[in-house]
């Protein structure tokens, strides 16, 4: 290996992360982060981002995640809308597409390849255990319009061109949905899920680097245009 091709990081003097006592802080942090609640971990992430460590709130994050997530798919993450946990697994998996942009900023790109191909690989996993699904239900058809979206988000900053697949998937889920009940598709658009899956997707465009002004469009709540516009991020 030439030593053009080798680069290595090392700290820098006058870091902010070279805080004395920050050794203590972060060892209860990832000692504990796992078992905390998810307001608890977002105040922790808040306050690293603040002081500088931003790969450690990276790091915590995609602990507190992983956790979880756990390692065991029923499907039921994806489609039990009658349930009051539903939608934590779609916070969860964005939780580590968010991870992964903060590896990212810091110039840990190895580091945020694997996490955001754990997280595709977690909500494959969660698909393929759905066994079935009612085709006459609205609620079921949208559960699965924004399972498709997420694996497709997950696949765009993954860097895995089927998710193109899951889009057209999506979409066609979307179509059916709105076909049977425009009135409960149109409802949607304001629950939390749907703000956990446009959250997502608002972070694929920090990783992709993409201009305020194409935001508009691509963060759309009109499926639709923000597919169509998502699935542009692969070219």
């Amino acid at each position: 290996m030439s030593e053009d091709n080798f680069s290595i990081w090392l700290p820098e003097e006058n870091s902010p992360n070279n805080f004395k006592d920050s050794d203590s802080y972060l060892q209860w942090a990832f000692t504990n982060i796992a078992s905390m609640p998810r307001e608890n971990v977002d105040a922790i992430v808040k306050n690293l981002l603040q002081i500088g460590f931003v790969y450690h709130a990276g790091r915590c994050l995609e602990i507190s995640s992983q956790y979880k997530i756990g390692v065991f798919f029923t499907g039921n993450e994806l489609i039990s809308y009658r349930y009051p946990n539903f939608g934590d697994f779609h916070k969860d998996i964005n939780a580590l597409i968010y991870s992964g942009l903060l590896y990212n900023n810091v110039q840990r790109k190895d580091t945020a390849s694997i996490t955001f191909k754990r997280a595709l690989n977690f909500i494959e996993e969660a698909l393929r255990q759905i066994n079935s699904y009612e085709s006459e239900s609205t609620k079921d058809l949208l559960c699965l319009a924004l399972a498709f979206e997420l694996a497709g988000h997950c696949s765009s900053c993954a860097g895995n061109t089927y998710g193109l697949e899951y889009y057209k998937a999506s979409r066609d889920y979307w179509e059916k949905a709105e076909n049977l009940d425009h009135e409960e598709t149109e409802n949607w658009k304001k629950y939390k899920v749907m703000k956990t899956v446009l959250s997502c997707l608002e972070n694929v465009s920090e990783i992709k680097a993409i201009d305020n002004n194409d935001k508009k469009d691509l963060l759309s709540l009109e499926y639709s245009e923000r597919i169509e516009k998502a699935k542009e991020l692969f070219f």
